[in-house]
């Protein structure tokens, strides 16, 4: 998505802490096309209810970013929406949109992952409904 909007901010949250901005440039083969002053990541983030809360805490350091798009793997995509739902408060206009990488089911790793995701869920929505975290 970087390659069709060159212009946009992007966020990348829960990268593993050897991972550097250039190594996603060239990984993603944007070093020529992307201004590294749009990248952020995130190394902090250890699981997707940290992910979703490093991302509202740049929303808000960010006032001008009001459209999102997050980007994750089809069979995650539901568990983000829902963490993201649960979270937000309409104090900043915010409008969500999320994508999902199409992931191929043919493959028995795959089903297991979607498979789990269905547990992960569960146990996020437990963990949110109990424990309240809070995006401060």
């Amino acid at each position: 998505k970087a390659h069709e909007f060159p212009d946009t901010k992007v966020f990348i949250t829960g990268v593993y802490a050897k991972t550097s901005v250039k190594d996603l440039l060239e990984e993603a083969k944007l070093n020529n096309t992307f201004g590294k002053d749009l990248l952020e990541i995130d190394y902090l983030a250890g699981n997707t209810i940290e992910n979703v809360i490093s991302t509202f805490r740049l929303l808000r350091r960010e006032p001008l970013l009001t459209r999102v798009l997050i980007i994750s793997n089809d069979y995650h995509i539901l568990r983000i929406k829902v963490i993201t739902e649960y979270l937000y408060n309409d104090k900043q206009k915010l409008d969500f949109y999320f994508w999902g990488i199409k992931t191929d089911y043919s493959q028995w790793n795959n089903i297991k992952k979607a498979y789990s995701e269905v547990f992960k869920l569960l146990r996020s929505l437990v963990f949110l409904v109990f424990s309240g975290p809070s995006i401060e």
